[in-house]
């Protein structure tokens, strides 16, 4: 995946996941924009970067500072050209729940998990489509596809954030611009310290991480750089929209287990039935799932068909005892379930 003549800009990246980011795109062949709000930190990765041949230069950005955003975007285009890589990557953690978090660190919160993206894309799009190409990667979080416990601030503003995503890669595909959504976990760099802190320090963040995720470890830098370079690079030149989740599982996992607590309604529905043969022959039921997906005033209707098939060496007697009823709607009761019978 080369990006040779390609001109990169990255923020937050004076350490961890973002100074991964610039390394890697730079490995590539692109000329990178190091950008921290540490401007100290930004110029020690990129003479990094340039220590090893490859090309970077540095800036102290606030991404909390919407004209210094603009200034800084627009000072790169001047000079460079063109950007063709935006990965806004400076975000905030701020733990708690409702009743922990006060109104000033919820707004902080939405100013650099989700303003300073919008700012930062909005100061580039113009010129992406001037040239009918770009690709904008926004650093979200796993937390942005699910929930955490006691992280009201964090959880909605990377929700939002990946909202944002799918809206700005939908109004721009057609510019030839793609906008995705990084999703990292538990990617092991300083930014756990919330978390940390929740579990009592990092030895109960690594007990909870041993057991809780598949991959029974910590992510690394390098390996969410790497999916920043798929999404920088044309090797995913039909990809925009997603969320890609880079997590050793644990969102995979979380959704695993909510749709096996479905099987739940399953039972409810076998046990509703009661079996027998005249000769006691055995009987096997089966499930049968089928999903289709029809448009019905411009929207997407999902609707799910149950079919329970009974097979057996002998006359089957099936009657029902109990209805029943699907939490939302009721989709059988027992007229329906005895018309499946007598069928």
């Amino acid at each position: 995946m080369r990006l040779d003549g390609k001109i990169a800009f990255v923020t937050g990246a004076g350490s961890g996941i973002g100074r991964g980011s610039a390394r890697a795109l730079a490995g590539a062949g692109a000329m990178v924009v190091v950008s921290d709000r540490n401007g100290a930190a930004a110029g020690l990765v990129a003479a990094e970067i340039t220590g090893s041949g490859q090309r970077a230069e540095a800036m102290a950005l606030d991404m909390t500072d919407t004209a210094a955003i603009r200034a800084a975007i627009h000072e790169v285009i001047t000079r460079h050209g063109r950007i063709d890589v935006l990965h806004s990557h400076a975000g905030i953690q701020i733990e708690g729940r409702l009743d922990q978090v006060s109104p000033d660190q919820m707004d902080a919160s939405w100013v650099m998990n989700v303003r300073s993206h919008f700012v930062a894309a909005q100061a580039v799009i113009t010129q992406m489509q001037a040239q009918k190409s770009g690709s904008i990667i926004i650093t979200a979080s796993n937390s942005g596809v699910q929930y955490d416990a006691g992280m009201i601030a964090y959880a909605v503003t990377k929700h939002a954030a990946v909202a944002m995503v799918k809206q700005m890669a939908k109004d721009f595909a057609k510019d030839g611009i793609r906008v995705n959504a990084l999703c990292p976990g538990f990617i092991d760099t300083p930014f756990n310290a919330g978390f940390e802190r929740q579990m009592g320090g990092r030895a109960g963040l690594e007990a909870y991480i041993s057991t809780a995720i598949p991959a029974g470890r910590f992510g690394t830098v390098e390996e969410v750089a790497a999916a920043v370079l798929y999404l920088a690079s044309d090797q995913s030149r039909f990809v925009t929209g997603l969320a890609l989740v880079a997590d050793g599982g644990n969102v995979s996992d979380r959704a695993l287990k909510t749709s096996l607590s479905g099987t739940g309604f399953l039972l409810r529905l076998l046990s509703a039935f009661r079996f027998g043969s005249r000769d006691g022959g055995r009987i096997a039921v089966r499930l049968v799932f089928s999903c289709h997906a029809a448009r019905h005033r411009g929207s997407r209707t999902m609707v799910l068909a149950v079919i329970v098939r009974i097979s057996a060496s002998a006359p089957v007697r099936c009657r029902v005892r109990e209805p029943v009823q699907c939490r939302r709607r009721s989709w059988f009761g027992p007229g329906a379930l005895r018309s499946v019978c007598a069928a």
